[in-house]
């Protein structure tokens, strides 16, 4: 008989899914809608303003490394609870800045917030609470950083256009509110087992299981290729909030960039599911093979301005290669304790990564003007990917 999944166990999944829409989708995935009309308000150049975004990731990275060490003082519900505030204060306030300085102050207050209820703290939660269908459950959680960027792209892009980047910032602080409303007002628990529930999945024999099929290889290859993985997945998914730029920079009218981007945030919602079935499937090297292939075809789409669109559409498959790719991948490598140390240490090096790629390309555009040079740095990346997942296939017989 099929085991069903408890309300609570529901509930965790729509909380998760709210906290990764609002700190990476609200945040990181529109970024680039902002960029050009603070830049042209400010009189300042793109890469001091794509340092607003650089500034969240490198903030949120350092206190996502701090999660677990946090919850154990203060308890999980309750960090949760005060992150949440801290990132839609900091995007309210960002609405009232008038400097670069502002923005910057403002961005550490929402970074430090966003840290906290990122990817690292979503992928932990659902491993405590789901031992079975794991996979999909993160890919789904995950796949909400696209849902709520393919849909407030368009929105917030005509507002900024209609009523400026002030506004536009109110605007997302609303619909941030909205979407961490099961954060702000529920009981979220660390584990199951705090409100007297067991994991969906759970059996007396799953853990045995778990060390007889996923043995640790704690070799320093390993780590070396997994930093290696971390640090190109965490610069590829940098580069689509420069679509828009792309796309002015070739003449193309506003929209197409701001479509390039709802195009690649769908691609992301479907990556992420896809790629969380496949893990399931056949396991997680050669699921994001398959999606990284298609990665790769997006860029050079993209690097040649052939079919636009369709590349940006392709090009979303790099964010299942860094949600449930590293995700599933490290968890492959290590059993269940190792998971834990290792997984928000990778995370960590790959949201650095994303910040310090951020402002590159605006200053690699700024220089160069254009954006070519950054998708043939993402072509090499890609090459060095693949090297990187068949070379880890060999490490694992259960990958």
């Amino acid at each position: 008989m099929k085991e069903k999944i408890s309300l609570k166990h529901k509930l965790l999944i729509v909380a998760m899914a709210g906290m990764v829409g609002a700190s990476v989708g609200l945040v990181q995935n529109i970024a680039g809608i902002f960029f050009d009309p603070i830049a042209d308000d400010l009189n300042v150049g793109r890469g001091p303003v794509s340092f607003t975004l650089t500034i969240y990731v490198l903030m949120s990275a350092f206190s996502s490394l701090n999660f677990t060490k946090t919850i154990e003082k203060f308890g999980a519900n309750l960090c949760v609870k005060v992150s949440a505030i801290l990132l839609i204060l900091g995007t309210l306030l960002s609405g009232f800045a008038n400097n670069l300085f502002s923005l910057y102050l403002f961005n550490i207050i929402r970074g430090v917030g966003g840290g906290f209820i990122h990817l690292v703290t979503a992928s932990l939660f659902i491993n405590n609470w789901f031992e079975k269908r794991n996979g999909l459950m993160v890919s789904i959680a995950m796949a909400f950083s696209g849902t709520a960027g393919a849909i407030c792209s368009p929105l917030l892009s005509n507002v900024v256009a209609s009523h400026g980047w002030k506004i536009g910032y109110l605007v997302n602080t609303l619909i941030m509110f909205i979407m961490l409303i099961p954060i702000l007002f529920f009981n979220i628990t660390y584990t199951p087992q705090e409100c007297g529930l067991k994991p969906y999945g759970y059996s007396e024999t799953s853990e045995n299981n778990t060390v007889t099929t996923s043995v640790s290889y704690k070799g320093k290859s390993t780590y070396i290729m997994m930093m290696i993985y971390a640090i190109i997945v965490g610069f590829m998914t940098c580069v689509p909030q420069f679509f828009p730029g792309h796309a002015s920079n070739l003449n193309y009218a506003a929209t197409v960039g701001s479509l390039m981007i709802s195009l690649s945030m769908v691609t992301n919602i479907i990556a992420k599911i896809t790629a969380g079935e496949l893990v399931d499937i056949f396991g997680s090297i050669k699921a994001i093979m398959f999606t990284s292939s298609l990665v790769l075809f997006g860029t050079i789409l993209l690097l040649f301005s052939s079919h636009m669109y369709v590349g940006a559409l392709l090009y979303g498959f790099c964010y299942a290669a860094s949600t449930v790719g590293l995700t599933s991948i490290t968890r492959s490598q290590y059993d269940s304790k190792e998971y834990a140390i290792k997984y928000p240490v990778l995370s960590f090096v790959s949201t650095i990564v994303n910040a310090v790629g951020s402002p590159i390309v605006g200053f690699m555009y700024d220089a160069f003007k254009t954006y070519r040079i950054t998708f043939v740095m993402c072509l090499i990346m890609l090459v060095i990917l693949f090297a990187i997942l068949i070379m880890l296939k060999g490490k694992r017989k259960t990958i």
